[in-house]
């Protein structure tokens, strides 16, 4: 009964996917001439925050954010604010990178993602000139990150591509960029399997099976909702 509840959750949920892939499409094609306005303008600083932004230029988002959920952000803020560097894998809207570059005025913060979504261009501009200097969004494959980082973090958070693969991946790339008191934060995993959606299933295994194979320690985890909760660890190293 569960397997086949999952599995029309799973076709359920390639369906949404297509369908915003869809709509992610034409959006780009018919933005594209707000983008340049907003590329050239010197006014984003006078707008406070990334959510007034996208509501002034009339952006609509596609893909939930961090900041949906309070008590999630104010998680995420405890373990930010005393960051100098933080790694973030999944820019997404930039909320994340927001709330990290607000919580600590001198905290530099480095984004990948590969810049499928329309907006994520926006989010940028926007954040690069209300936080001068402080941000570097690099639109990339996670898989391919050692080619263009080579710097150690002192938080990582992975809220990127949610299949196992690429979650797997994530993780065990990021060690490279950890010293031992890199605390490193995973997005969407639920381990309740009876909540579990499918954005979950990538990062809950991937997630248990390097704990499972030592490879990192778990510190602590926690559940904003249903299906919404992270992890927080740390790199063993030998």
């Amino acid at each position: 009964m569960k397997k086949n509840l999952r599995t029309r959750t799973r076709i359920k949920h390639f369906i949404f996917k297509i369908n915003k892939t869809i709509i992610n499409f034409f959006r780009s094609l018919f933005t594209y001439h707000k983008y340049l306005n907003v590329k050239w303008s010197k006014d984003l600083e006078k707008i406070n925050t990334l959510d007034d932004f996208y509501k002034l230029y009339k952006i609509k988002l596609i893909e939930g954010n961090v900041q949906q959920y309070k008590d999630q952000s104010k998680y995420l803020d405890i373990y930010s604010k005393n960051a100098s560097k933080i790694l973030e894998i999944g820019f997404n809207a930039g909320h994340s990178a927001e709330l990290f570059l607000k919580g600590n005025s001198n905290t530099i913060v480095t984004s990948v993602d590969i810049g499928f979504w329309y907006y994520c261009k926006f989010g940028r501009e926007f954040l690069n000139k209300k936080y001068p200097n402080r941000l570097n969004v690099i639109f990339e494959d996670s898989k391919k990150i050692s080619k263009v980082i080579q710097e150690k973090y002192d938080l990582i958070f992975i809220d990127g591509n949610h299949s196992y693969e690429y979650a797997l991946n994530d993780l065990k790339n990021c060690k490279n960029f950890s010293h031992r008191q890199t605390y490193i934060i995973l997005d969407d995993v639920e381990k309740d399997k009876d909540f579990q959606r499918p954005y979950n299933f990538g990062p809950t295994k991937a997630w248990e099976e390097l704990i499972s194979e030592k490879i990192i320690e778990e510190v602590d985890y926690v559940r904003f909702d249903k299906a919404r909760g992270c992890t927080v660890g740390k790199f063993i190293f030998d």
